[in-house]
């Protein structure tokens, strides 16, 4: 399962024709590593799972959806419905205003925290919203050789919600929706390997659904392959606290190069 292997996370070198909005840092050398690690096992991967985050350019998380006085938001701020109420803070757009509200009220019951805006990423139809080659190559020779598609997940169509796994969603209504039917077609296979972008949102996200939900009874043969993901910037701790959590639930931590001797 490939997490958002996307342009716009990866520290591409930047140039007039590809300017990655949300870089991380590394996230260029994980999708190398992790499109060698396809190309050597062309054979052995039976399935391939793609989550794309998927987003309007008018998104909730995104920037330019608010305003603070005449100017929009900064990008990586943590907002809250204490601000939108006071109307330090207002969205731009003409949705329902006590909506919203309510969604941060909600989040902030359920996260203890309030919203990050994040640079408008993976605006549909954009360079920044498709797969890195170093991935995108690699996934069409396995689809080729193998006759096979690689099963490509959309997530975060939705301008109100926020949504960092493909694995659950909020709806309009604040209920948390599991994706039963993605967790139960990951359950059937005997190794599940993750990989993708970031280390410290997605990827921890999508396994703290995945895990919570699974009833795959040996969380060993889930593995997390540490090589081919990276933090947000600023967002070390969470990777690491994230992963020692995992660690401590079973999950076998481990890289593209110790799985190989598994896999044999």
């Amino acid at each position: 399962m490939i997490i958002d292997p996307q342009n716009d996370f990866c520290d591409i070198p930047k140039n007039k024709y590809q300017t990655p909005t949300l870089p991380i840092s590394g996230s260029n050398n994980d999708m190398e590593r992790l499109g060698k690690f396809i190309y050597f096992n062309i054979n052995i991967i039976s399935e391939m799972t793609i989550t794309l985050d998927s987003h309007f350019s008018m998104d909730i998380a995104h920037t330019c959806f608010w305003k603070r006085g005449d100017n929009d938001l900064e990008p990586f701020s943590k907002i809250t419905s204490d601000e939108i109420i006071k109307g330090n803070i207002t969205p731009k757009t003409k949705y329902n205003k006590k909506q919203i509200i309510n969604y941060f009220e909600y989040i902030e019951e359920s996260e203890k925290e309030g919203l990050t805006i994040w640079p408008v990423h993976c605006e549909i139809g954009t360079w920044g919203s498709n797969i890195n080659n170093y991935v995108q190559a690699p996934r069409n020779i396995w689809e080729e050789i193998n006759s096979k598609k690689a099963n490509v997940i959309l997530k975060g169509l939705d301008p109100l919600r926020e949504q960092f796994s493909a694995l659950s969603k909020d709806n309009r209504k604040n209920k948390k929706c599991i994706n039963n039917k993605l967790i139960k077609y990951l359950d059937k296979y005997d190794i599940l390997l993750i990989a993708g972008e970031s280390s410290s949102h997605c990827v921890k996200r999508t396994m703290e659904d995945l895990i919570y939900n699974s009833s795959r009874k040996d969380p060993h043969s889930i593995m997390l392959l540490t090589d081919c993901m990276s933090p947000v910037n600023g967002y070390e701790k969470n990777t690491k606290d994230f992963l020692l959590h995992m660690e401590s639930l079973g999950v076998t931590i481990t890289n593209s190069t110790e799985v190989m001797s598994i896999l044999k």
